[in-house]
């Protein structure tokens, strides 16, 4: 095949929508550097105040980003990565470290880069930094439209549009998940998200 990245341990770009708008010399200098891995629900990408040491670009499954710590106040989801994107943006912008907590919410799998190739590549292809550019905006708006969605709606509408967001991101029409993991999602109590459910 001509995909440089279609090789039996990478899958190929069009399984991961910011990858497949790269050239094709872009994809070829990330392919060296990026492994298929597993991911598990529960699994923790990136912790707060710690190094970010690798991107991800989910191929299938759901990465969830979640608001900083504020005392022993619960964390809440401020944005979700599935295929359209990467966890791991802020070292784009030149920062090591996270400032929030990110973890699988949705089990599937991940192309992972170390930061310092992903930083490289971004410096040196174009492409890549447009794509970068591109995602971290519609991002913001994710974040901003997710907010605006917490105050306005409904625990029910919240958990429509989390649900609905989610399954445009995995392969096949079901997937697993945990009602106290919606609940942290969507800003509410799991007898309130148990209550929605039924």
């Amino acid at each position: 095949t001509d995909d440089p990245m279609a090789t039996p341990d990478l899958p190929p770009p069009r399984k991961i929508r910011l990858l497949s708008r790269l050239d094709e010399g872009t994809l070829a200098l990330l392919a060296p550097v990026m492994r298929h891995v597993p991911m598990a629900v529960g699994d923790l990408v990136m912790e707060e105040g710690k190094p970010i040491r690798e991107a991800w670009f989910p191929t299938d499954g759901v990465i969830s980003m979640l608001g900083a710590a504020q005392g022993d106040e619960p964390r809440v989801e401020v944005g979700t990565i599935g295929n359209e994107g990467v966890a791991g943006l802020a070292l784009f912008f030149g920062r090591d470290r996270a400032h929030s907590e990110c973890y699988v919410q949705v089990s599937g799998h991940a192309l992972r880069m170390p930061g310092a190739a992903f930083q490289a590549a971004a410096a040196s292809r174009p492409d890549l930094a447009k794509v970068l550019h591109r995602y971290t905006h519609a991002l913001f708006v994710q974040a901003a439209q997710g907010t605006a969605c917490n105050v306005t709606h409904s625990p029910l509408q919240r958990c429509a549009r989390w649900l609905l967001m989610t399954d445009d991101r995995v392969e096949g029409d079901t997937f697993d998940l945990k009602q106290e993991f919606l609940a942290q999602m969507v800003a509410e109590r799991r007898p309130t998200v148990s209550r929605v459910e039924s």
